[in-house]
């Protein structure tokens, strides 16, 4: 199976996820389109420092094959040769569908949207997008398979009620051809087994519990605020952690939760049992983690602990990592698309 991967070229931690998981498991059959500038072991100093996190966890992994070069090159002409397309970011990329629409007709196309908001393309910025590209709002979807991560039941017109003011005005159903997807993490990445020598990680991003924990370190949603340069020192300070702070950010779904279980500590998701059920992450519950409101509810609950059900927690935690890989997410999009 050959599958074309047209992208970017810009971070986009779901499609990066993705693509990762697709090349570790076909290999030269997966052709990027352009090449993947960051995902490449020979990633630059210059560009690892433009990336959100200085780069960390998905990037500068992946083997160079070079014989890829002329796949690339005037790719639209080899375009029998794949079986799958693959549009890494609908909203940046809707154009490609217009462009190359009877080039992709009879293939099978998978669109990607890992963008923080609910709505589904194109349910939102009707009027200044409609000024610029009135196509915007015709793109021929109904063929794909849309997967989406910030999926929330309801919101599929939720920018028209916006509109309207009222948001049981209008329903809409969710369309067949939408699917839920989460981000995911390299399993090169998972680190277990180390000592635990402290409760939290350095870098917490629930602001509460970041003042009340010493010689912490806290940035805001959206910051592009760092305070490690180096992963590995990175991982280590979280693999030291008995628990690992995680919130709600731009999005529900959120790298750092795969982290924090990739280094093998318990997740502390604040206001988790408010997450929507169709949005990601998905499978994580009390079994795994430990959803909390404030720091007070987590502090009680992290002291009601008994060692063997925070044996119990970190098991099923690691569990659930090995359930979220960039090889599963690319596995469960791979059989969606060949099965349904």
């Amino acid at each position: 199976m050959k599958i074309l991967f047209l992208h970017t070229n810009c971070q986009d931690y779901l499609a990066d996820g993705i693509f990762h998981g697709l090349r570790t498991i076909y290999g030269k059959d997966v052709v990027d389109y352009p090449r993947y500038d960051a995902m490449y072991k020979s990633i630059s100093p210059a560009l690892r420092k433009q990336l959100r996190g200085n780069g960390f966890t998905l990037y500068g992994l992946l083997d160079e094959i070079n014989e890829l070069e002329a796949e690339r090159y005037n790719w639209q002409s080899k375009i029998s040769n794949f079986d799958i397309i693959i549009i890494a970011n609908i909203w940046k990329q809707w154009q490609m569908l217009w462009e190359y629409r009877e080039l992709f007709k009879n293939k099978k196309l998978v669109v990607l949207d890992g963008e923080d908001m609910p709505y589904i393309y194109p349910y939102n910025s009707y009027f200044s997008q409609f000024r610029k590209h009135p196509l915007f709002f015709f793109t021929p979807l109904s063929n794909t398979y849309y997967f989406k991560r910030e999926l929330f039941d309801g919101y599929f017109g939720y920018s028209f009620n916006r509109i309207f003011g009222d948001k049981k005005l209008i329903s809409l159903e969710m369309p067949k051809n939408v699917y839920p997807i989460s981000f995911s993490i390299p399993a090169e990445k998972i680190k277990l087994g180390n000592e635990k020598t402290k409760l939290f990680q350095t870098h917490i991003v629930d602001e509460e519990v970041a003042k009340a924990v010493e010689e912490s370190k806290f940035s805001s949603t959206g910051s592009d605020l760092t305070f490690f340069s180096n992963e590995e020192v990175f991982y280590n300070d979280m693999a030291s952690s008995r628990f690992g702070i995680t919130t709600k950010r731009a999005g529900w779904d959120c790298l750092r939760h795969y982290e924090i279980a990739a280094a093998g500590s318990v997740i502390c998701f604040k206001n988790l049992h408010l997450k929507p059920v169709l949005c990601a992450p998905f499978g994580l519950d009390s079994s795994n983690s430990i959803s909390y409101s404030c720091y007070k509810d987590l502090m009680a609950k992290i002291e009601a602990l008994k060692d063997d059900e925070y044996g119990l927690l970190k098991k099923n935690s690691e569990q659930w990592l090995l359930e979220n890989t960039t090889i599963q997410k690319a596995r469960y999009l791979i059989d969606i698309v060949q099965n349904r």
